[in-house]
């Protein structure tokens, strides 16, 4: 009423009794418009908050500039997942004060994060000298397994340098082992009322730490599954990875009941291609082929990438193994590779 009344007079000329509720009316407004600035100001500030320890400051502008709100329970979201480990670092630590190991897990801390967000992906935390982080979450990217799997490759670069900067220490010598796979899982802000962190969780968690404990057993820095080449495939249009990835088994993880396809990064388009063949008669027991397949690639390392020699001389043990395996008249069948816990 007070408003109308106010107007009528306005209107009416006598402007001057119409002043007060008009400078009222003014004020609301305007004290109106400065809350609803603040409050959007404070949410995206805690938003920032929430999400710059994990994601590059790229992705904490794009995830503010879009208004979106972080999930409190947990999402359903394919992941690339990364476990790191450095393996070696407890039994270096043993001869070293705690200030020593402090300041070496600092700085590989410090170059692991920096790589990791450079390739776009998301550090959920670290645990003890290991380091997980996955792609595709909180936003999506289309070529998660893509960047993964760079990431994975730079880190192994940046161990190089640390390495030679613990020239003369223990830690000279610590090798970094990664694991990589693709999966469901559950991720956002998980955790209690008093504390709470953004990760994800899920058997394809699980899976990509036991491919990481799993490079022992094949002498490899990297491993990834074969849901990850996939996926690196898929993000290729159908075409294949960029990267040149060698099938070395199927393996049985810890905890797991089915056969895994696990894959490292070779640098050899050879061994790449018989390895991929290999793959296709052992899992189809053509033995005889498989066994010209790892003949070929024992011929092929010994020549040009000696590195893999012991490759493909246990390829070719798996599959004598596997061919003469069975009862006389029995028909061989293909076995995945079982791996303990170590």
């Amino acid at each position: 009423m007070a408003l109308l009344g106010g107007l009528w007079a306005y209107l009416a000329g006598v402007w001057w009794t119409a002043l007060p509720t008009l400078v009222g009316v003014a004020l609301h407004l305007n004290v109106g418009a400065a809350d609803s600035y603040w409050r959007e100001h404070r949410r995206r500030e805690q938003l920032r908050a929430d999400f710059a320890r994990y994601v590059p400051a790229a992705v904490v502008d794009a995830l503010v500039a879009d208004g979106a709100q972080p999930q409190l329970h947990g999402e359903r979201r394919v992941l690339t997942l990364l476990f790191s480990d450095l393996a070696g670092f407890t039994a270096a630590s043993e001869h070293l004060p705690p200030e020593a190991v402090a300041q070496a897990l600092n700085a590989y801390f410090s170059r692991m994060t920096h790589t990791v967000h450079q390739h776009g992906g998301t550090l959920d935390k670290f645990i003890g000298d290991a380091v997980m982080a996955f792609w595709n979450a909180p936003l999506p990217d289309t070529r998660h397994a893509d960047r993964a799997l760079a990431c994975a490759l730079a880190m192994q670069a940046d161990m190089v340098d640390l390495r030679a900067q613990w020239q003369g220490t223990p830690f000279a010598q610590v090798q970094l082992r990664i694991g990589l796979h693709t999966g469901e899982a559950a991720v956002g802000h998980l955790g209690s009322h008093e504390r709470f962190t953004y990760t994800a969780v899920g058997d394809a968690v699980n899976t990509a730490a036991r491919l990481e404990g799993a490079n022992k057993a094949f002498g490899t820095g990297i491993l990834l599954s074969g849901a990850t080449r996939d996926a690196m495939e898929a993000q290729q249009a159908g075409g294949a990875p960029e990267a040149m990835l060698m099938w070395l088994d199927t393996v049985v993880l810890a905890g797991r009941s089915t056969g895994v396809d696990v894959y490292t990064p070779c640098g050899d388009t050879t061994l790449a291609s018989i390895s991929q063949t290999l793959r296709g008669h052992w899992q189809a027991a053509r033995w005889a082929q498989a066994l010209q397949c790892c003949a070929d690639a024992c011929a092929h390392a010994a020549a040009h990438a000696p590195q893999w020699h012991g490759q493909a001389l246990r390829w070719q043990a798996r599959v004598q193994a596997l061919a003469d395996g069975p009862a006389v008249g029995a028909t061989p069948v293909f076995t995945a590779r079982a791996l303990d816990k170590t």
